[in-house]
């Protein structure tokens, strides 16, 4: 009879610190949300404001991320996040939270109105609570990419995506140099196309076509000035448009003799 009230006892444990990690989770959450100056703005012009924290598991998260990635104006990589919204009426606050370290991934505004543009009180860090600091400068993407081929048959370059940030391609300019030849694409890509770690991506001057691993993804390609024959030393520069910062410049083929 004791050994099978201490099991009872033992199941009535577990559940109750199942329940508790999850519901400290959620506070810890709304105490990171809490703490970020625009929502500090938002709640004292919006007093009624309610908050409310949704999980989102990695799996959820990585069928979503292209969304995702379009409200935070970046790449964001599948992990578990919270979901944390701010909203009184139409005008809200959407924050993506990393769900193991509590870092917010980005925070961006929704809906008609808008937020004062008031100085807000700085905030002290807590032994609990850290949040990172957001530059709001633009910058290109940090990535490593090299020019693996130059063909001379088909008159086209291969760049490879060897790690580092993802690059969209929509954003991006390539300026290809090939002795006195010159070619400049004001855009790779038409509509949002991320170029990202292992993918190899194929410009072809001859046909005016761009190929993202073997899928034809071809923007307004420009004039080239002179015929280009890729089996010389040629040169592709990539400049991030929305910082006009330079992400990669690679040299590739046989040097001129």
């Amino acid at each position: 009879m004791v050994k099978y009230n201490s099991n009872i006892l033992l199941i009535v444990v577990i559940v109750l610190a199942v329940l508790f990690s999850g519901c400290t989770g959620g506070q810890d959450v709304s105490s990171v949300v809490k703490a970020l100056p625009e929502v500090q703005q938002f709640m004292k012009e919006h007093p009624n404001a309610q908050i409310t924290v949704t999980y989102w598991s990695k799996e959820e998260i990585a069928n979503s991320s292209q969304d995702i990635s379009q409200q935070c104006g970046k790449p964001i990589t599948p992990v578990a996040m919270y979901k944390a919204i701010v909203s009184d009426g139409d005008l809200k606050i959407v924050s993506w939270i990393n769900a193991d370290n509590q870092i917010v991934v980005c925070s961006i505004t929704q809906g008609s109105g808008s937020i004062s543009n008031q100085p807000t009180p700085t905030i002290e860090p807590t032994s609990t609570i850290q949040l990172p600091i957001i530059s709001s400068r633009k910058q290109a993407p940090q990535a490593s990419i090299i020019l693996s081929s130059a063909s001379t048959a088909t008159s086209t370059i291969t760049l490879t995506h060897n790690g580092g940030d993802s690059v969209d391609l929509s954003k991006t300019k390539a300026i290809i140099d090939e002795g006195s030849n010159h070619e400049v694409i004001n855009q790779l890509s038409t509509t949002t196309k991320f170029f990202t770690s292992g993918d190899n991506l194929i410009i072809n001057t001859n046909n005016n076509r761009i190929y993202l691993n073997g899928v034809d993804i071809t923007a307004n390609i420009g004039t080239a000035t002179g015929n280009f024959a890729f089996g010389g030393f040629a040169t592709v520069t990539l400049i991030d448009l929305a910082s006009n910062q330079q992400i990669a410049k690679v040299t590739g083929g046989e040097p001129p003799q």
